[in-house]
């Protein structure tokens, strides 16, 4: 008897047949990775899969029990191994493979956040071919969906992996969370209370000077923080950004006045070292994390929105800069992205707006179909 699958379905049919009564037939369970179907048996007690190298599932068929004889006539077979639980192929695989491989650094960072995080879950202790998608879906990830759906990344990865190694035969379906969009912007008014704030602050003249950069510049927070002074170059009113979380990050963006007086006045006399050093570890730039916790104790007390948080700074560059420029090319570019999606996820701009432009239109077309009916009545009185 072989035994199909696909897509969840399962069918049989039967291959020579046995009267009632006498054992149990043997059975092909075929399965289908890609285009091609593998077949699934066993023999002795030993459990087998193997791939049939067919795309036709009759043709599969055939293949498969042309394998199950061979392996009953005696030819060696490789016994397929247990898969291994989630804890134990991070372990053996999966974060190995992790500082091996060439991705960018933020990807590294994110994939072993991703497993601090999955690590508590019931998943960890489950066999790999176990875990469904209800099971993921059940887990209890805390924090905001983008840190639930970071373990959620991290998962569909190590599945990937495990099906590539051929330690499983296929991977669950894991659906990722709608994030929370930001949709503040740091408006003047806001600008002006934070700074006060900071000014009537000893500690904390870097968050006002990354705030000032964020705005003119739309660095991301991180960038800020690895600036180095050899990156800026204060003839040409540029600063480098070398290193970045993608490959589009690396790039120039244009100072503005503001910004190069307070670079100035920061790093007075100092010719190399980071822009902005650690007030804890010397001869280390300070963290991105201490920056955005400044920014939200000093938010606190300046009566600030808690929704405002210190990347909506580089919203807000996004939205000013098409606003200024109308081009959304060069914005990307800025911005350091790689599509134009995700700098579409930076535009807020106010819809009354697009009122009083639509507005202005009617005015000047109701002005033109004013003037195209005067001028028969003037061609007139003029003869």
């Amino acid at each position: 008897m072989i035994q199909t699958r696909s897509n969840d379905m399962i069918s049989r049919c039967d291959t020579n047949p046995l009267p009632c009564g006498q054992a149990r037939r043997s059975y092909v369970e075929l399965f289908r990775r890609g285009s091609i179907w593998w077949a699934y048996f066993s023999v002795d007690g030993k459990r087998v899969r193997k791939s049939t190298k067919q795309t036709k599932k009759s043709a599969a068929a055939e293949t498969a029990m042309l394998m199950l004889q061979a392996a009953k006539a005696g030819e060696p077979v490789k016994e397929m191994q247990l898969a291994p639980t989630l804890e134990d192929f991070a372990h053996a695989h999966f974060l190995p493979w992790v500082e091996a491989s060439n991705r960018e650094l933020k990807t590294k960072e994110g994939y072993r956040y991703g497993w601090l995080l999955l690590k508590s879950q019931p998943l960890a202790n489950m066999r790999m071919d176990r875990i469904r998608t209800t099971h993921i879906e059940m887990a209890s990830i805390p924090g905001s969906p983008s840190t639930h759906n970071c373990a959620l990344r991290t998962l569909r990865r190590m599945f990937s992996i495990a099906v590539d190694l051929e330690l499983i035969s296929k991977r669950p379906k894991i659906h990722l969370r709608d994030e929370n969009e930001r949709t503040a912007l740091v408006s003047p008014e806001t600008e002006a209370l934070v700074a006060a704030e900071l000014d009537r602050s000893r500690r904390k003249g870097s968050l006002k000077l990354g705030i000032y950069i964020i705005l003119d510049c739309g660095m991301r927070p991180k960038e800020i923080a690895n600036m180095d002074i050899v990156d800026l170059d204060f003839t040409r009113g540029l600063i480098h950004i070398p290193n970045s979380k993608t490959k589009a990050g690396k790039r120039y963006v244009p100072m503005t006045v503001r910004v190069r007086e307070k670079l100035l006045e920061w790093i007075g006399p100092r010719k190399t070292g980071w822009v902005l050093r650690s007030p804890r570890y010397p001869g280390r730039p300070i963290q991105r994390q201490a920056l955005t916790a400044a920014w939200r104790r000093t938010c606190n007390k300046a009566g600030v929105s808690n929704d405002l948080n210190l990347y909506c700074a580089r919203h807000t560059f996004g939205t000013d800069a098409m606003e200024a420029t109308k081009n959304p090319f060069q914005v990307m570019r800025m911005l350091g992205h790689a599509d134009l999606s995700t700098t579409r996820r930076y535009q807020h701009h106010d819809i009354a707006g697009v009122g009083e432009l639509m507005d202005a239109r009617n005015e000047l077309r109701h002005n033109l179909r004013h003037s195209v009916q005067l001028a028969p009545l003037q061609d007139t009185l003029t003869h």
